[in-house]
């Protein structure tokens, strides 16, 4: 085959966390995937502002999408870089999609390495196709940023991967990823067969519900080698991201050096957004299935509509406070949050109890 593209949805519903995109991007293309996703990913705050998305109160990894997508494993060690761009075509042949570690100065700028930069220059990227006639991969990534579509050259990303083959040989420290407790390895995810009926989308969007009303917050301890506690932080989980964020720009205002941290606050408040969409989405699913659009639920999803664009207008101010270092701006982030959790918690309670009505007593 001279030319392969798999489904793939590059303007996905999740794109501000690179990690969680490769997967949602995939899983979004398959027949039921946006079913899927809208269930099974929630939304985690930490008390130093970052976002994270997870599964039952835990950081996403690998295995916690294995119920509609498979994950395989091969060692950089195994394939010479010769081989890589045949090996890498073959997988996508088999309807598969290959996760690969790169150096962002080779396939972007086709520059050598900086070694002295040895943790900023590589990335792992997903690759959804190949073009023998461009001779190149077609590949996309995300960020904060915004997202992002590639074609990177047969040549650059054999380089590439002669780069990352000699630096995982000789960089024994760079071989395990702690925050995803993952050896860095060739990803390989196979799609599997996936189907839901509108009783049991139904429950899960009850559960979904739940989950985010519970609005959680823990206190996180971290021992070190020798049983003492060398990390304390909080974690927000559901709706109380946004009852946490506020408590997070509040320690700000009180100390301008947490610069580091007030920096990320345009991906956390990307997040919250897309969280937002995410439930935006689950509602006119079950809306369409239930087949609920013309009645109250229907006036509920309006209601629910105008809480997104309110968490869309925080987004914009995060990129406002950018540009002017304003700390009212902030404040007015904080009271959009604590506003949109007020109506938020008593509008989903009523969905809720809607939607009980539908499923269990059958009204």
């Amino acid at each position: 085959m001279s030319r392969v593209i798999l489904p793939f949805k590059i303007y996905c519903m999740i794109n501000a966390d690179c990690r969680a995109y490769m997967r949602v991007a995939v899983i979004e293309a398959l027949p039921y995937g946006a079913e899927w996703l809208t269930t099974h990913l929630n939304t985690m705050l930490k008390g130093d502002g970052e976002f994270l998305w997870g599964t039952d109160e835990l950081p996403h990894f690998s295995w916690q999408f294995s119920e509609i997508v498979d994950t395989a494993f091969v060692d950089y060690a195994l394939i010479d870089h010769e081989h890589i761009v045949d090996v890498t075509k073959n997988i996508l042949n088999n309807g598969n999609y290959p996760i690969i570690l790169m150096s962002c100065d080779i396939i972007f700028n086709r520059n050598e390495p900086d070694e002295r930069d040895e943790y900023s220059n590589i990335h792992d990227y997903i690759i959804y196709g190949y073009d023998d006639d461009r001779k190149a991969f077609y590949m996309a990534h995300s960020s904060y940023e915004g997202t992002f579509e590639h074609l990177i050259s047969y040549d650059s990303f054999k380089r590439s991967y002669k780069y990352i083959k000699e630096r995982m040989a000789r960089r024994s420290d760079e071989k395990f990823e702690m925050s995803i407790l993952q050896y860095r390895v060739i990803t390989v995810l196979k799609t599997r067969e996936y189907s839901i009926s509108d009783l049991e989308y139904v429950h899960d969007a009850m559960r979904t519900i739940l989950y985010y009303r519970k609005s959680t917050r823990h206190a996180v301890s971290v021992y070190d080698e020798y049983g003492n506690i060398s990390e304390t932080y909080t974690q927000h989980t559901g709706l109380g991201v946004l009852i946490g964020i506020g408590a997070f720009l509040d320690k700000y205002t009180e100390n301008h050096e947490m610069c580091r941290a007030i920096s990320r606050l345009r991906h956390t408040a990307k997040g919250i957004l897309e969280a937002h969409m995410m439930t935006e989405k689950l509602l006119e699913l079950v809306g369409r299935r239930l087949d609920l659009s013309k009645t109250e639920y229907g006036q509920m999803q309006k209601e629910y509509n105008d809480l997104v664009r309110t968490v869309k207008q925080c987004h914009l101010l995060t990129l406002k406070f950018e540009h002017t270092s304003e700390d009212r701006i902030l404040m007015k982030i904080k009271n959009k949050y604590s506003d949109v959790y007020v109506k938020e918690q008593a509008l989903l309670g009523r969905i809720y109890d809607l939607l009980y009505d539908k499923a269990v007593n059958g009204r």
